[in-house]
């Protein structure tokens, strides 16, 4: 009958003879699918690593919203108008934290992403302190624009880093599951994590030596008077609330971001971000 010829499956295998036995063919091993151990074993983050060498080359589209927000950030510093440098500064940051989410398949209110790229915690706190160093920033402005005129190379690498390095930390974010879609956390909650990646990645970029940024982003887009030029249009869209609009507004802008990609291949660069990972992990861990 059919069922004494199957084999055992601990048997010895057969005796080489009869020709209607099997041919002396190695015994079949489990699937791995239906291994035991690789069944149960999780399987890995489908984001992770991510600020690993080789991650920056990743994903083009977002690589070039990142750098082109960037660039944005730092020609909103040298917008010659009172107090709109740093409404426009906040607009591009916010743009970038909520252009990442979505490419990450998140719907996240705004308000709840608003610690990470707000640099005032609590809204009333934010409005008082506005108001005390409103005086000073209207007096101080025309030492704070030649200051951004002497220091621009220093300000561009510093700027870069920060939007760079911030969009690093927001895919690590989603990664570890600390940005979660809407209606599966509390508003409270979601601010509150937002808020401790923002501070631990404040501590971290602290830390961080923007030497390197500031030397080859400096080399490869040229003179840096030309990105304020090259970025009046795209900010002009960001303050008029088209967001969308403002990244590949500007054709020079474009040129500006091809270059810099390039450059971010570099092994150098590829060590900033890893050596950055290390502080942040370390920052994180200390705000528990």
């Amino acid at each position: 009958m059919s069922d004494a010829q199957d084999p055992e499956p601990v048997s010895a295998p057969p005796e080489a003879g009869p020709s209607h036995a099997p041919s002396p063919a190695p015994s079949p091993s489990p699937s791995p699918a239906s291994s035991p151990s690789l069944a149960s074993s999780p399987s890995p983050a489908p984001l992770a690593p991510v600020l690993v060498p080789g991650a920056i080359e990743k994903d083009p589209a977002i690589v070039r919203t990142r750098v082109t927000c960037a660039l944005l950030y730092f020609a909103a510093r040298q917008v010659p108008v009172p107090l709109l440098d740093d409404v426009l500064r906040t607009q591009v940051a916010a743009y970038m934290v909520k252009h990442s989410v979505k490419k990450a398949g998140l719907t996240i209110p705004s308000e709840q992403l608003a610690p990470l790229f707000e640099k005032d915690e609590h809204w009333a706190i934010g409005c008082l302190w506005w108001m005390f160093k409103l005086p000073f920033k209207i007096l101080l402005f025309p030492i704070r624009k030649l200051a951004n005129v002497l220091f621009a190379v220093r300000h561009l690498g510093r700027d870069f880093a920060e939007i760079l390095l911030l969009g690093e930390v927001v895919d690590r974010a989603v990664v570890n599951g600390d940005l979660r879609a809407e209606g599966t956390a509390t508003e409270d909650a979601q601010r509150a994590r937002s808020r401790r990646y923002r501070r631990a990645f404040d501590r971290a970029l602290a830390d961080t030596d923007t030497s390197l940024l500031w030397g080859i982003v400096g080399v490869a887009i040229g003179p840096v008077r030309g990105v304020l030029s090259a970025g009046m249009r795209p900010l002009r869209y960001l303050w008029h609330g088209d967001s969308e609009e403002a990244v590949g507004a500007s054709p020079e802008m474009d040129a500006k971001a091809s270059a810099i990609e390039k450059v971010l291949l570099q092994p150098e660069v590829k060590k900033f971000l890893v050596d950055f990972d290390q502080r942040f992990e370390a920052a994180l861990r200390a705000e528990g």
